[in-house]
Order: C-alpha cells, then sequence, then structure tokens
C-alpha cells in the first residue's frame, strides 16, 4: 500500500502562512505628537462660554496652555471637568507667587504668569476672575488682552457702559500695539455692545472693521462671528437678504455656524440686568431687538417666549393692553405650534388679566 501523502500541502501552507505572518506582523502604534494648542484653545473657549460672551481672544488661553505643566495639559485637551481647570489656575497661582518672591519689582514674567491665572479663573467663571485681571493689570497697564478680557468680564454682568470703556481702551492699546487680533476683538464686541443699544450706523461699521481685521488675519473664528454680527444687524434693520448672505459666509467659514446664540444671550442678558435695575424701557428695547431677529430666524418657539416676556413687562409699566397683546400674540404662536403646556400657561395668564373696563 502507497502512503496518503496528501495532508503535505495544508501543513505545509500553514507553515508558510504562519512565517508570512511574523515577517508581516502589525508594526507598534506610532506614538501621538503633542496636542494641536491652537485648536484646544479655541475649542476650550466655545465650550466653557457663558451668557455675555460674545468673542473671546483665545490667543490667551493659547499662550497660557503653551506654559502649562504637561501633565496638568492632557486632561484639557479633552472634555475638562472643574478639577482640570483648577489645577491650572492653582500651577499659575504658584507660579505667580514664586516669581513675585524672586522679583521685587513689576517684569513681564510675572505679568504673564498674572494673565495666565486670569484667563484660567475666567474659563471656570470665578469670582476671582476680575480681581485677577485688575492686578495683571497693574503689572502690564498696556497690554490691549487685559482691557479686552475686563471688558469681558463687564458683559457678563450685563454692565454695557463699563464694558465699552474697557474695550475702548483695549482698541487704544491694540492700535498702538500694533495688535490685529486684539483689535478685532475689541471692535467686534464694542459692535455688539452699539447693536444692543439700536445705534446700527456704528455697529456696522464696528462689525465691517472686525470683519475686515480678522481677514487680514485667516482668523476662521472671527470671520464667522462678525459675519453673524453682521446678518442680525440687517436683520435689525428689516435688510433679510442681505443678513442671509452674511449667514451663509459666516456658514462657509466655520463648523460653528450658530454664532447668532451668543448676541440673543447677550440681548437677553442686558434685559435682564435692567430689569432688575427697574430701568423696564431699556429692558424693553432689548427684548425687541431680540425678538425681531428670532422672527427672522423663525424661532418661533423662542418667539412666543420673548411675546411673553415683553407682556410681563409692559404689566409692569402699567400697560394693560399692551401687555394683552404680547400674550395674546405668544398664545397664537404656541397654539400653532402644539404646545398645549404653555399655551394654558398664557391663557391662564389672560384669564387673571382680563381687558381693562
Amino acid at each position: 500500500m502507497e502512503p496518503n501523502l496528501f495532508w503535505i500541502a495544508p501543513v505545509f501552507a500553514l507553515i508558510l502562512f504562519g512565517l508570512s505572518f511574523r515577517r508581516f506582523k502589525r508594526p507598534p502604534p506610532a506614538e501621538e505628537g503633542p496636542p494641536d494648542l491652537t485648536s484646544v484653545a479655541a475649542r476650550l473657549v466655545q465650550q466653557l462660554r457663558v451668557p455675555g460672551d460674545v468673542e473671546i481672544d483665545e490667543r490667551e488661553l493659547f499662550q497660557a496652555l503653551e506654559a502649562l505643566d504637561p501633565d496638568l495639559l492632557q486632561p484639557l485637551t479633552q472634555v475638562p471637568g472643574n478639577s482640570a481647570l483648577a489645577a491650572a489656575e492653582a500651577f499659575f497661582h504658584r507660579r505667580l507667587g514664586q516669581l513675585q518672591g524672586l522679583i521685587s519689582k513689576p517684569s513681564p514674567e510675572t505679568a504673564q504668569a498674572a494673565r495666565h491665572l486670569a484667563i484660567f479663573s475666567f474659563l471656570q467663571n470665578s469670582a476671582t476672575a476680575e480681581a485677577a485681571y485688575a492686578a495683571a493689570q497693574k503689572l502690564d497697564p498696556e497690554h490691549p488682552a487685559i482691557a479686552t478680557q475686563i471688558g469681558a468680564l463687564a458683559l457678563r454682568r450685563g454692565d454695557p457702559d463699563s464694558a465699552q470703556r474697557a474695550y475702548e481702551s483695549a482698541l487704544v492699546l491694540a492700535q498702538a500695539a500694533d495688535d490685529r487680533l486684539s483689535s478685532a476683538v475689541a471692535q467686534g464686541n464694542l459692535g455688539v455692545i452699539e447693536q444692543a443699544r439700536g445705534n446700527l450706523p456704528a455697529a456696522e461699521a464696528l462689525h465691517r472693521s472686525a470683519l475686515a481685521e480678522n481677514q487680514a488675519l485667516r482668523r476662521e473664528g472671527g470671520i464667522a462671528v462678525q459675519c453673524s454680527c453682521l446678518g442680525i444687524l440687517f436683520d435689525l434693520n428689516g435688510d433679510h437678504d442681505r443678513a442671509r448672505r452674511f449667514r451663509r459666509e459666516a456658514v462657509s467659514v466655520s463648523d460653528h455656524a450658530a454664532h447668532e446664540s451668543e448676541v440673543l444671550e447677550l440681548f437677553e442678558l442686558l434685559a435682564r440686568n435692567s430689569e432688575a435695575n427697574n430701568d423696564l424701557e431699556a429692558a424693553d428695547a432689548y427684548l425687541q431687538r431680540a425678538l425681531a431677529v428670532q422672527e427672522a430666524l423663525n424661532q418661533m418657539t423662542a418667539v412666543a417666549e420673548q411675546h411673553e416676556k415683553l407682556g410681563a413687562l409692559a404689566e409692569r409699566r402699567s400697560e394693560p393692553e399692551l401687555a394683552r397683546q404680547h400674550w395674546t400674540q405668544a398664545l397664537e404662536v404656541y397654539e400653532v405650534q402644539g404646545d398645549r403646556g404653555s399655551a394654558q400657561r398664557v391663557k391662564d395668564v389672560l384669564e387673571a388679566n382680563p381687558p381693562p373696563h
């Protein structure tokens, strides 16, 4: 009987496959490169923004990230928790203390550490941020980014007058230092303040100048913000075709297209602050501007909510007929939207406030 040799071929093939697999085994994964701090800074500024923040100078955060201990930097490249931000703030607090212990007079090193400490306090919306920037300004009174951030803090607390003074100071310092980025941020935020006050020609000039600066810098985020602001401005002017063109331009240059929300939140923040200060006329004007933009954007739920707020303001101003008009408009929108709960809430308000005789 001849031996059965059919088993040899499959075994031989397996041996060859194994040798090939060993020869061409997958290489170890390549080490990750350093994080893109420009992208990290821009993302953190957007993620951690609060009402009142329209455009923030992300360069300050970029420089602080560059100076941060690498072990503290890594958690910030993800979605950071409060502990990661607090650790970064504590790091610069220690560095500032060490520098001040070594250098008795103000120096560029102490001023830089103070700015880095302040930006992390700012990102946490900390009550210490204003004190941190005041201290930084004492160390470096001619740095435009410090004045810009002081303006941003004033907007956060709904104080457009103090914000305007800070941004105007930042603009003067930026132009003297040929700092185009600080100039662009200051002009853009001054434009938003003028929009909120209804000074649309002044606002348009500021936004167009800020847009030109951002275009020269090829700063896509700034271009998108200014195009969005100009879109809102033309909606307020009733020129909705031009508004849509600027809005499309904003979308085309940035993956974050909803910059209108930042401006609308500021209008509402200023309205709340004015109402708290019993300046009901100013509060009404801010809400009316927000309403006009939301109508242009077809944000109908927001439109109904604004009419509710305007009705409450009219009631406080002893204008019951106007109050009922706003509440009736809110009710109509809620009913069209099929929002029964909100519609019933407004019906209850109307029943509690019958037409004056």
